[in-house]
């Protein structure tokens, strides 16, 4: 199967977070329904980040394209930059940060697969908590 990066899918995640997710290949896909993963892009501007949160089911392993961040992964912060790589195992408290002027690209892998409309619904919260603040 063949799948692309297509902006068009892309859900802009507004002030103060400056992030773009955009789903590629999610659980419930037509061409393959029972997927073990899904996979999408995490694009953040300048000062952009995630809210530190919790996938309680799925574990996400994040890939640096370009850019360079920082990563919390429990209580430990890494170093992302392009070629590095980090794990969120399932329960664990996680957060990307851009920590450059360019901007931050993570290819984000998930297992078990999560869907769109997972994906993009967490995001939503987050975005509604913060305002609540």
């Amino acid at each position: 199967m063949f799948y692309q990066y297509d902006s068009a899918n892309t859900f802009h995640v507004p002030k103060p977070f400056q992030r773009d997710l955009t789903p590629i290949f999610q659980a419930g896909d037509s061409l393959i329904p029972n997927a073990a993963f899904s996979v999408s892009m995490a694009e953040w501007e300048e000062g952009g980040f995630a809210d530190p949160h919790i996938h309680e089911e799925h574990m996400e392993a994040m890939y640096c394209i370009a850019g360079k961040g920082t990563a919390q992964i429990g209580e430990k912060i890494y170093e992302l930059k392009p070629d590095t790589m980090v794990v969120a195992p399932a329960g664990i408290l996680h957060q990307l940060k851009n920590a450059g002027k360019d901007k931050l690209r993570v290819i984000c892998i998930y297992s078990p697969a999560i869907t769109t409309n997972e994906f993009l619904e967490r995001a939503k919260q987050a975005v509604k908590a913060m305002s609540e603040k």
